[in-house]
């Protein structure tokens, strides 16, 4: 960014002055330059470990969520949302699919049927990713066995499905792009640890 370009994006910005601010009792530092929200998104991988990994219709699955509220209102979109200003981004990511899914990932975690596995999968912050404005998410995901989950839609999702991966490209904000960059965060020997029950 040139200094002209700077001084010009400056000049927009609300020319307030900074200060403490009150809400529900808490303080917070109110600077007078505008701050990107920060969001969570999460992958949970479903695999049948009853079937054969060659067997028809035993495809990597994901778990969507039909949005229940715009933007993207009625469409099918990765379980997520807003980080609470008390929590840490991984642990927001885990609460959202709770919301959204009733999927407990931590106590997924601690069945060796369940396997679920967290995984960073990255940042994803382009400028005019969300239409609600600045939006910057953090990614995760989990692969589990689709046998030890029972998902029912709760909170900001009206419905919830498994979708082959080969079939959820047409869904909200980026998170087509997000799919595909989880997985290539598995490779085959990991997948074959899930498949065999190996969970680590």
């Amino acid at each position: 960014m040139t200094d002209d370009q700077f001084t010009e994006r400056k000049n927009k910005m609300p020319q307030t002055d900074d200060k403490i601010i009150e809400i529900d009792g808490k303080k917070y530092y109110a600077y007078n330059f505008p701050r990107p929200s920060v969001t969570v998104d999460h992958v949970i991988f479903g695999i049948d470990t009853k079937k054969r990994l060659d067997e028809p219709g035993n495809g990597l699955k994901v778990l969507l969520i039909k949005r229940k509220n715009p933007p993207f209102q009625n469409c099918w979109a990765l379980p997520g949302g807003f980080v609470d200003m008390d929590e840490t981004i991984s642990d927001a990511s885990i609460r959202e699919v709770l919301e959204e899914t009733g999927i407990d990932l931590y106590a997924c975690a601690g069945q060796r049927s369940a396997g679920a596995i967290h995984i960073f999968v990255g940042v994803f912050d382009a400028p005019e990713r969300d239409p609600r404005g600045r939006v910057i998410s953090h990614a995760y995901s989990s692969v589990i066995d689709i046998n030890s989950v029972n998902p029912k839609a709760a909170d900001d999702a009206q419905e919830v499905a498994w979708c082959d991966v080969t079939e959820c490209s047409e869904i909200a904000f980026d998170h087509g792009a997000i799919i595909e960059q989880a997985i290539k965060k598995l490779d085959s020997k990991f997948l074959a640890k899930i498949i065999l029950g190996q969970f680590v």
